[in-house]
């Protein structure tokens, strides 16, 4: 699951990144239909603060 949300929230050849909420929706979703555990969905929606520092800190190490 934290590999599907980095997916969809980085720069890739063929996409732009996806805002952190539309991507936290699509996996809401996804946990919806039972393709993913809604358990560990709610946790990555629980620690967004923590994940938009990590965010912050690999744009500033990697410009």
């Amino acid at each position: 699951m934290a590999d599907i949300f980095d997916a969809l929230t980085s720069n890739r050849p063929y996409k732009s990144a996806w805002s952190n909420a539309d991507a936290l929706d699509t996996l809401k979703n996804l946990a919806i239909i039972e393709k993913l555990d809604p358990d560990c969905v709610d946790a990555l929606c629980n620690s967004l603060d923590k994940i938009e520092k990590i965010q912050t800190q690999f744009t500033e190490r990697f410009r």
